[in-house]
């Protein structure tokens, strides 16, 4: 499948940490694909705050290394929901806490509606941003308009655009022993 997509012209699998394995992350790698991390645990569980996040990282971070992530990739934390104005300082204590929690093991890239995509990058938050749902999520045009978002979905953009922005945004492959940040 992976030889395939790519040689279908993908250059780039997105994938939740929690269902990669191993295996899989060598067929992806070998086929010369580079990989998106996705931690999620709930879609709301970014209003969980602090406590929800440092739990989620530790988390992710045992995934990071089950599946052989080279520490200083990306890794995307979501929030995956419409996040109103009220919720804003929960949603936004959990980012902070994730990426605390980190460590520095990976950049952090935040799933969610323009609104706080364009929050966690103005207060340095985040490094990257994939910005959530449709057009009608709060924020989402606006900030896609003022082209921040690193992703967007649906993914509409050319692909030889998107798979070099992919590449710059420090995603990883692992052929054999050997590690490659890219």
């Amino acid at each position: 499948v992976a030889f395939a997509a790519y040689d279908m012209g993908a250059r780039f699998v997105c994938r939740y940490t929690k269902n990669l394995t191993p295996a899989e992350v060598q067929a992806i790698s070998t086929a010369g694909l580079m990989i998106v991390s996705i931690f999620e645990s709930t879609a709301l569980r970014a209003l969980g705050g602090a406590a929800a996040a440092y739990a989620d990282a530790r988390k992710a971070r045992l995934q990071m290394e089950a599946i052989g992530q080279p520490v200083g990739s990306g890794l995307y934390a979501t929030a995956d929901f419409d996040v109103t104005p009220a919720q804003e300082p929960d949603v936004l204590t959990y980012f902070t806490a994730f990426k605390s929690a980190l460590d520095g093991h990976a950049k952090l890239g935040v799933y969610a509606n323009g609104a706080i995509c364009q929050l966690v990058l103005d207060k340095g938050i985040a490094d990257y941003t994939w910005l959530a749902g449709g057009m009608g999520m709060r924020g989402s045009r606006e900030f896609l308009a003022a082209g921040r978002a690193t992703l967007a979905r649906p993914i509409k953009t050319p692909a030889a655009r998107l798979n070099a922005a992919v590449a710059a945004m420090r995603w990883w492959v692992n052929i054999a022993a050997r590690r490659c940040i890219l």
